[in-house]
């Protein structure tokens, strides 16, 4: 493997663990949702299918072509071998490129951590790591599906799987591609076959099966999964795009930014329960009095039924959507007023004053406003952050720009690490 695909790499999953155009930039694909654009996040959430395991997940959204041409002066290559000669060459645009890349914090893990064998996707999968332009995961293992959208040459996939031991049938308008152990047996795991090498369950020695066309790829582990998410492709069945709540979010962010990644969480993920009283102080009491006293800082919200955390950037800043989905728009208005307070006023449970935290990281304005319910859209409170482009000169210590969309990691991390204080609708004092 080469030491440059190496190093990009570790740096792209060190960024998981944890010039912006308008949003519209035209994408080449005829038929394609423009990159960047609120319609992409609905093409993919189009194939995810309206379930209880789909509602009851973290839906996680990156639009990885978006992410790059949101960072000014970013390189712009086609493919990994393109890239990975500007790497060799110390072109400044790559660094960029890497930079924003290091800002995803959202997507399929497995094809941000593929960049550290990208030379072998073309001969073993048939395709580029960069024909990829948007994914985005939902459910839980070993039932969760993946959804890869961009520009793909399905005989080249067939060829490659084919190689690999895969049989091929058509499915409709699309062709699938079931392993030697066969469709139904996508989650048997088979550790001396693992290969990290490779995504599609491949890090667990696994054949998943998936469906493929020019314009998709679909895969899960659990074939009951994948199936529907074809039906929901194919408009067979609802699928999430067709909730008025995440419709509603997908197109929160305003038509002049840039949509670049989003996290989508059911309003149940929300809650925080008596354990908030350790990771606040040793007591209850004392819990009480440091949250509730002080000024009487913290004020109930109402409950929102889903959360969506959306990253984006214009041609200077970085803008930040907290949009909260309600079923009565009344609710919608009080969260609006409540949630930049708390913004202002409430500690984090681990990393001090959510105010200093947003001052480290340049927010200049934080604006709410309602978005009232729609033909297709539910109502929201929609809270917006924005803050200055991360530079594009090196940093004084390793010697790179600083990584993109900082401030929406920040919130990222913070739910993901159950530290919603912020968000509960009310502390659990009793």
């Amino acid at each position: 493997m080469a030491r440059l695909t190496v190093l990009l790499a570790t740096i792209l999953i060190i960024a998981m663990g944890g010039s912006a155009g308008s949003a519209a930039a035209a994408d080449e694909d005829e038929g394609a949702a423009p990159t960047g654009s609120a319609e992409a996040l609905l093409a993919a959430l189009a194939r995810v299918p309206d379930s209880p395991a789909a509602r009851g997940s973290t839906i996680s959204y990156l639009d990885q072509k978006a992410a790059t041409r949101a960072r000014p002066g970013a390189a712009q290559p086609e493919s990994m071998a393109e890239l990975e000669a500007l790497l060799g060459s110390d072109d400044l645009s790559a660094s960029l490129w890497l930079a924003a890349m290091q800002g995803a914090s959202s997507g399929d893990l497995d094809i941000l951590q593929g960049f550290g064998s990208a030379d072998r996707w073309p001969g073993e999968l048939g395709f580029d790591l960069l024909d990829i332009d948007q994914h985005l995961t939902f459910g839980e293992p070993p039932s969760d599906g993946s959804v890869l959208l961009g520009g793909f040459d399905p005989p080249s996939i067939v060829a490659a799987f084919t190689e690999r031991g895969y049989t091929a049938s058509p499915a409709g308008a699309r062709t699938s591609l079931c392993g030697a152990v066969g469709c139904e047996e996508g989650q048997r795991v088979d550790i001396s076959k693992a290969d990290r090498g490779l995504p599609f369950g491949a890090a667990l020695g696994r054949s998943e099966p998936l469906v493929v066309s020019e314009r998709d790829i679909l895969s899960s582990a659990d074939l009951g999964t994948l199936t529907a998410m074809v039906a929901a492709a194919d408009d067979d069945v609802p699928a999430m795009a067709d909730d008025p709540s995440y419709h509603a979010i997908a197109v929160a962010v305003d038509p002049t930014v840039t949509l670049i990644q989003a996290t989508l969480l059911p309003g149940g993920m929300l809650d925080v329960g008596p354990e908030i009283y350790g990771l606040l102080s040793d007591s209850p009491e004392e819990a009480g009095r440091l949250v509730v006293e002080p000024d009487e800082l913290f004020e109930p919200m109402p409950a929102p039924g889903l959360l969506g955390i959306l990253d984006g950037a214009t041609e200077t800043e970085q803008v930040v959507i907290l949009a909260l989905a309600y079923t009565d728009e009344a609710d919608a208005a009080v969260a609006t007023e409540v949630l930049p307070r708390r913004l202002e006023t409430l500690p984090t449970l681990s990393a001090g004053a959510l105010s200093e935290l947003l001052a480290e990281r340049g927010v200049t304005s934080v604006v709410g406003r309602v978005v009232p319910p729609g033909d297709e859209t539910a109502p929201l409170a929609v809270v917006e952050l924005r803050a200055p482009l991360a530079s594009p000169e090196p940093t004084a210590d390793g010697g790179r720009p600083a990584s993109s969309s900082h401030l929406y990691r920040l919130f990222v991390d913070l739910a993901f690490r159950r530290d919603l204080l912020w968000l509960v609708p009310v502390l659990p004092l009793e």
